[in-house]
């Protein structure tokens, strides 16, 4: 196997001492029943090393191997690759995509293991994992003449007709009219990027992006996006972290445009929304209004 393992979320770190030969950073390690990804080199025997044991993982997977997303991820130490294959092998996490040949590599949510008392090995808190990692994800590049005569001005007008829902949804509800509802209370990321296209104009320009709850006809905070001076068309990202207390689970939200400038002639070439939800709100964050 020749793929290195390579970060891709967020992990924690359990020092611990190096097995005989040591180890190479960036290698997956097992000892026992701990599983990880070594993050420094160690030679020494018994040297400390630390290892990413939870986190998002692209690790290497066996040769022929089709696994899917939700499939537990069982570590083969001989060949030090994802197998399918329980006998032998030390279950380390759920995959959370697909993978398939000729695909040498699959990502997985590491996950402590242990042995319960019939001596099976089980993964702990499996739908939590599943649900953390990507909650939900609602978007599209939609068709590239939708709506090509409106114009964004001082009015709201919501992002909606989108073409698909490429993730199932987990801890909300979307619609294809661009309207989403959560069932859990916590810390949530949205995430906005469109690309469209516009007049333009000699001056400089300002609209906006708001989140807006329609159960109870409350906007949120006014984004704004400066468009420079003839600009005939605008590609957009922003990341708006919120918490959603409880009550408020079961409301309905859409995301809106407007507020500001005139655009006209507006086509949207592509536009997306996607949900993430962070956890539990706690510790330093006061979860009262």
């Amino acid at each position: 196997m020749t793929a290195a393992p390579r970060e891709l979320g967020n992990s924690r770190i359990a020092t611990v001492r190096a097995p005989v030969g040591g180890v190479t950073a960036w290698s997956g390690v097992q000892i026992g029943y701990l599983f990880g990804v070594a993050v420094e080199d160690q030679p020494v025997d018994g040297g400390p090393v630390p290892l990413a044991v939870q986190g998002v993982w692209e690790l290497p997977k066996e040769v022929g191997l089709h696994l899917d997303t939700g499939d537990v991820a069982y570590w083969d130490q001989a060949n030090a690759c994802v197998t399918n294959m329980h006998t032998g092998n030390l279950a380390i996490g759920v995959c959370v995509y697909d993978a398939k040949d000729p695909k040498d590599v699959i990502d997985v949510f590491l996950a402590p293991s242990i042995p319960d008392a019939g001596g099976q090995e089980r993964i702990e808190l499996v739908e939590q994992i599943l649900v953390e990692t990507r909650v939900a994800f609602h978007g599209a590049v939609l068709r590239t003449t939708d709506d090509p005569d409106t114009d964004i001005g001082a009015g709201w007008q919501p992002l909606d007709n989108f073409d698909l829902i490429s993730i199932t949804p987990r801890g909300c509800t979307l619609s294809l009219n661009g309207e989403f509802v959560f069932d859990r209370i916590g810390a949530w990321e949205l995430v906005i990027g469109f690309n469209m296209s516009h007049n333009e104009s000699n001056s400089g320009r300002e609209t906006n992006l708001r989140l807006y709850n329609v159960t109870e006809a409350t906007p949120g905070q006014a984004i704004p996006i400066a468009i420079g001076r003839n600009q005939p068309g605008t590609n957009y990202y922003t990341s708006l972290p919120f918490t959603l207390l409880a009550g408020e689970e079961g409301d309905t939200y859409r995301v809106e445009i407007g507020g500001g400038d005139t655009l006209s002639s507006v086509v949207w070439n592509s536009k997306q929304i996607t949900l993430r939800y962070l956890g539990e709100v706690g510790g330093l964050v006061d979860p009262t209004p």
